[in-house]
């Protein structure tokens, strides 16, 4: 199986080669999930994988915003693939982070022709939060985090490798 055919098919594809998730945390309230996700950015050491379909009140969030703008100056490696839309707020909304780290950190957005299926970060190669599917436009409140997992943070690093070769356009925010 593909890792194109994986998205497609969500985290159900990832059960199928061997990665049982066992239960999703249900986040009803948008902030517990933004604090969720800013915890386990907050862990990054050296790399960031950033699988969404669009930048939503998630990373919006302040607690986020400083987790990512604390690990630039970490000097951690981030990479973000968002779908399609609207690539402008999601340039000002990195724009920003860069600028708040106080450092010439760098994030590398790309562009994808299509909205991804499933979405999820992946921390240092080790710790992953994957979304649990939901409609396309609409923010998720269903994840799961699994920490010290390597085998699914390779996994879904090559999906997001697959996926970048697909962009329609790659930035590197920061940069002079």
């Amino acid at each position: 199986m593909t890792a194109e055919q994986r998205i497609k098919t969500g985290v159900r594809g990832l059960e199928n080669i061997g990665f049982r998730l066992l239960s999703f945390e249900t986040h009803s309230d948008p902030e517990a999930n933004a604090r969720a996700i800013a915890t386990l950015l907050g862990k990054a050491e050296k790399s960031i994988f950033i699988l969404t379909d669009h930048l939503n009140y998630s990373y919006q969030n302040g607690a986020v915003q400083n987790s990512i703008a604390k690990a630039l100056e970490r000097g951690v490696k981030i990479h973000v693939a968002c779908g399609p839309k609207p690539e402008t707020e999601s340039i000002d909304i990195l724009k920003a982070l860069v600028q708040q780290s106080k450092t010439d950190g760098k994030i590398t957005l790309y562009t994808l022709k299509q909205s991804p299926a499933l979405h999820f970060e992946v921390v240092d190669r080790k710790h992953v939060r994957i979304e649990k599917p939901h409609p396309p436009g609409e923010t998720g409140t269903c994840s799961v985090i699994r920490l010290n997992q390597e085998g699914l943070a390779r996994e879904l690093e090559n999906v997001f490798t697959e996926c970048i070769f697909k962009a329609v356009a790659h930035k590197v925010l920061g940069e002079q």
